[in-house]
């Protein structure tokens, strides 16, 4: 667990703020509970896939995005590992985090509000914003 907090100041130092900081926490505090009995530092790609099913069984009411947040997490923290020389080989070096499909479909405003708003922009900031 000293990983886990010594994580934490990182987190918060390096900008992230409270509300990310206390779920990429609770995300890591699951994967230290389920690897309580043997040492995360010798994690492997094996490992990672044995963790990656038993959260799938532990969490069927889960969506596949929340199951995929959870592996990012766990992935960063592992860089961090990584970065800071805890760990030489990274368990993730040979995983591929597949993005889940979603729902959500992207619906560009049409060409004709467009048109108008430019027409009606007041400030130069206003057609910087449409720009982007």
């Amino acid at each position: 667990m000293e990983y886990l907090k010594t994580y934490q100041n990182y987190l918060q130092t390096i900008g992230y703020n409270a509300k990310t900081i206390r779920n990429k926490t609770e995300r890591l505090s699951v994967y230290l509970t389920y690897n309580a009995k043997t040492d995360i530092l010798q994690a492997d790609c094996q490992s990672i896939k044995r963790y990656y099913l038993w959260l799938q069984q532990q969490k069927p009411h889960c969506k596949a995005i929340t199951l995929h947040y959870y592996m990012v997490t766990l992935r960063q923290f592992y860089d961090w590992l990584q970065m800071c020389n805890y760990i030489v080989d990274h368990p993730f070096s040979k995983i591929d985090l597949l993005q889940p499909k979603s729902d959500y479909t992207r619906k560009p405003i049409p060409e004709t509000k467009l048109f108008s708003l430019w027409k009606n922009t007041l400030y130069d900031y206003e057609k910087l914003i449409l720009i982007f």
